[in-house]
């Protein structure tokens, strides 16, 4: 793997990081949010990291799960452990091609085909996606905001799940796929990354992906409560669904736009926005939020997924096991 590559793209989104953060701040005035800093509640920080760290530890939960569906159970939970966060640290990359990495080290310390586990990367995001749909939704009836994107969403989402799963899809794709000349030595790349995929993809694995997808950012919503919580926002069970929505939306709309990492900008423009709309603070509260809640989970995320790479990549020696099982499903 050309690891050159993927610490350029890093580089240049934590650049587009640091561009934001001097957005927001010179959005809501530099001494106007240093101001809401000082005032915000910090007693509630172990708070929001603990329920950013909830989504986690339930993330790690359904790629574990996966991992197991696609036939690498003897994936020790120590190495699993290590390779799921490893990819948290190039969350920030466009598109977040660089959760590709997750594969690339089940393949050099297991032998595991990266045709079978890259759609372990597809799955987690799009029952993501379908969780925070969820959590949008219930929102929406009582703000009646952001249906586009919610809309936009659930149609990317189920139109892929079609494509995985609906066999005639399945077929006819790797039928035309393989008749492209550059496309046909890869063959049985595809057609094994569409087994594994139509195993994830099956009701059983979806339902329960969603339900997880659903409970973990259920916590970083609450994290967004008590951000808007600690910088004055009037506190109530209306406040909790707003920090829900505000969160989730804002989430799903920078994952749409997946070219943008991380979603940086749109994300942080959102939770400014909204946040103002919907709970009144002022622009500086809301600038002062939107940075908040990012380095409580985004950042945050970044930050634990390099500390794991470091230790990856510091291990030595390979790993041998069994080659994965058949599938027990196959289109």
């Amino acid at each position: 793997m050309r690891f050159g590559n993927l610490r350029s793209r890093l580089i240049f989104s934590i650049l587009l990081g640091l561009a934001v953060v001097v957005g927001l701040l010179a959005y809501g005035n530099f001494a106007g949010v240093a101001g809401e800093l000082k005032d915000f509640r910090w007693s509630y920080v172990p708070i929001i990291l603990g329920l950013t760290l909830f989504n986690y530890a339930l993330r790690f939960a359904k790629w574990d799960y996966y991992l197991r569906l696609t036939g690498l159970a003897r994936v020790p939970r120590w190495d699993s452990l290590l390779i799921f966060f490893s990819g948290l640290s190039m969350t920030i990359t466009p598109g977040k091609i660089g959760e590709w990495l997750k594969s690339y080290f089940l393949r050099e310390r297991y032998g595991a085909p990266v045709s079978r586990t890259a759609p372990i990367v597809v799955a987690e995001r799009l029952t993501d996606g379908f969780g925070m749909i969820l959590l949008s939704a219930g929102g929406l009836i009582l703000i009646q905001r952001g249906w586009v994107v919610l809309v936009v969403a659930a149609i990317l989402g189920s139109l892929l799940v079609t494509a995985f799963r609906y066999r005639p899809v399945v077929r006819g794709s790797i039928g035309l796929i393989t008749r492209i000349p550059f496309a046909r030595r890869h063959t049985r790349f595809i057609v094994e990354f569409y087994q594994s995929a139509f195993v994830l993809f099956s009701p059983r694995a979806l339902t329960i992906g969603i339900a997880i997808g659903f409970v973990s950012w259920l916590g970083e919503g609450l994290a967004m409560y008590y951000v808007l919580r600690g910088l004055g926002a009037e506190n109530g069970w209306e406040l909790v669904i707003q920090g829900i929505f505000i969160l989730s939306i804002t989430t799903l709309a920078g994952a749409v736009f997946f070219v943008v990492p991380g979603g940086l900008g749109v994300a942080e423009g959102g939770i400014t926005g909204l946040s103002q709309v919907l709970t009144g603070l002022s622009r500086e509260a809301a600038a002062a939020g939107a940075l908040l809640i990012r380095l409580c989970t985004l950042w945050f995320g970044v930050g634990l997924g390099v500390l794991a790479l470091v230790v990856l990549l510091r291990r030595t020696g390979a790993v041998d096991v069994e080659q994965p099982a058949a599938m027990a499903e196959s289109p």
